[in-house]
């Protein structure tokens, strides 16, 4: 009898300590799941960790980049030459905000192009990113898109990463915008072909892009009209 009744107490104990234990596992599963919200909200309020910049004088940047920039691709030079610029990413976004909403009202063709006008760049060792702020209803996020601009057949290509909603990488999204992107490269002349031909007939190619942190180096060179009207040229029979 008192074997008996030692069983029965210890199955009730057991049953005691296991009733005792379910809130706790409860309360685990909750926090667990806060914590999970928190980090998850924490990850998309945070911005990159490299950023893009406006600079304040965005104006004055803005012009002189455009400037300089044309001065550079019409400067006559040695025929076959190779030559070079480096450009800060902040003078690019400076000419984004400032100067490209002038020439899209100078020409409305160009009006596909507004939603350039708040994009922002960095660029990192290897690679470019381009920043896009949304608004959300609880507060404002940036996106983000790194990719590695090359030159290949004498044609613009990119190597497309991970997008990110601030520091969160969105991996399902990420072949989308890799086909989308390298899709629109294509079907435009103006992106895809890393060359183009001045008023003068002359024809200045993009030999190479290397992106360093804070800097845009490109290789550049210029072809002489009549070169280009050579090769242009079909052989005769």
């Amino acid at each position: 009898m008192k074997r008996y009744s030692s069983r029965v107490s210890a199955s009730i104990g057991s049953s005691a300590a296991s009733s005792s234990s379910t809130p706790r596992v409860r309360q685990t599963c909750i926090a667990s799941v806060i914590g999970a919200a928190v980090a998850l909200l924490v990850l998309l309020f945070l911005p990159p960790a490299q950023r893009s910049v406006l600079p304040v004088d965005a104006t004055v940047r803005g012009e002189a980049l455009e400037q300089a920039f044309a001065a550079a691709i019409t400067k006559v030079r040695e025929p076959h030459s190779e030559w070079s610029i480096a450009i800060d990413p902040a003078d690019i976004n400076a000419w984004l905000a400032t100067r490209l909403p002038r020439w899209i009202e100078h020409d409305p063709s160009l009006a596909s192009l507004t939603s350039l006008t708040t994009l922002r760049l960095a660029s990192i060792d290897g690679a470019l990113q381009i920043e896009q702020p949304l608004q959300l209803m609880v507060g404002s996020i940036i996106a983000s898109l790194r990719f590695t601009p090359t030159i290949e057949n004498g044609a613009l290509a990119l190597e497309v990463s991970t997008p990110r909603l601030g520091r969160m990488p969105i991996p399902g999204v990420a072949s989308e915008l890799t086909q989308a992107l390298a899709s629109h490269v294509r079907d435009s002349a103006s992106l895809s072909a890393a060359r183009f031909r001045l008023a003068d007939g002359r024809v200045v190619e993009v030999r190479e892009i290397r992106c360093d942190a804070g800097q845009i180096a490109i290789l550049f060179a210029t072809r002489t009209a009549l070169d280009v009207a050579e090769r242009e040229t079909p052989p005769t029979r």
